[in-house]
């Protein structure tokens, strides 16, 4: 889930905390393919192994729930400067 705690690289968005509901208000306006829950497992063996599960398969009902509840508006200023970077040129 996204929070204002997320930080933007230019390429992705890495998300802890509380705005999921924003990003999955405005899912619609982003590339499904580039909404994927990725975590790095580290297995018994002590490997590092990558688990990719596609959106929405990732997301809890309750933030499901929360996202249809929300403006377009307030879930554009919940992801704050994210938002405005992925957007810049786009009007």
């Amino acid at each position: 889930m996204c929070s204002s705690a997320g930080s933007w690289t230019g390429r992705s968005l890495t998300c802890i905390g509380g705005s999921g509901p924003a990003l999955v208000r405005l899912a619609g306006e982003l590339r499904h393919d580039r909404l994927a829950e990725i975590r790095e497992v580290h297995t018994p063996l002590g490997k590092h192994v990558v688990k990719v599960r596609s959106f929405p398969d990732w997301v809890p009902v309750p933030v499901r729930r929360a996202a249809a509840r929300l403006s377009d508006v307030k879930a554009r200023v919940e992801l704050g400067s994210w938002w405005e970077t992925r957007n810049r040129g786009k009007r």
